[in-house]
């Protein structure tokens, strides 16, 4: 199995700025995000390496709460003409802790795919419910270390996983009630992620290692 990394970017507000893959130690794809005047990421761009082409352009809007309310999707085999060929679309409950995703795959109009999510103040828990024309209705319960004071920056892109202080991750594949993946997470002294592992009956099936870079 080919070994994947990423490498982040960060801008001096601490949100994502670059993300860098690498397949096997080569260098294969760059994003880049641009940030509006709310502070949230208004535009990503991904680059292939290689052909230092733009292969897909995402374009974010928000609400006047600052929450994501669509992102665009412009990728067209790989070279952008300005056409929107995805949209996904986000709706919120009067709380602000329950939001519903709606995502259109193939820009036919039509929702393939619908998450719904809830977070629990009390718990500081993520539940995600994903539902597809398929019928199959994958589970997953993210446990944080920390409160999120705005609960629809878990959806923002340029907020790594590691940076919401997450205790475990369990999730059920295919809504039958059985846990099929565990993540678990090693801390360092300073509150950073170390290490994740993921387990399925018991048996690792991943593991990844972060490190940082501070200037």
């Amino acid at each position: 199995m080919p070994e994947v990394s990423e490498a982040y970017g960060y801008n001096s507000d601490g949100a994502i700025l670059i993300v860098d893959w690498s397949v096997s130690g080569d260098h294969t794809e760059r994003s880049v995000f641009t940030f509006g005047d709310h502070g949230y990421p208004a535009e990503e761009t991904v680059v292939d390496v290689a052909s230092k082409l733009i292969s897909v352009k995402k374009s974010y809007t928000y609400d006047d709460s600052n929450r994501i309310v669509a992102v665009d999707v412009d990728s067209h085999l790989g070279m952008p003409d300005g056409i929107v060929d995805s949209t996904t679309a986000y709706t919120y409950d009067e709380s602000g802790n329950g939001w519903t995703r709606e995502t259109d795959k193939d820009g036919d109009g039509v929702m393939d795919i619908t998450t719904t999510f809830a977070y629990d103040p009390d718990e500081k828990t993520v539940t995600f419910v994903k539902d597809s024309r398929s019928g199959s209705l994958p589970e997953a319960v993210v446990t944080l270390g920390i409160e999120l004071e705005n609960p629809s920056d878990f959806l923002l892109p340029t907020v790594h996983p590691a940076a919401l202080s997450p205790e475990s991750i369990t999730m059920d594949d295919n809504g039958d009630g059985d846990i099929d993946l565990t993540a678990t997470f090693v801390y360092e002294d300073d509150h950073l992620v170390k290490s994740e592992t993921k387990t399925a009956d018991g048996s690792v099936v991943e593991w990844s290692e972060f490190s940082y870079e501070c200037e």
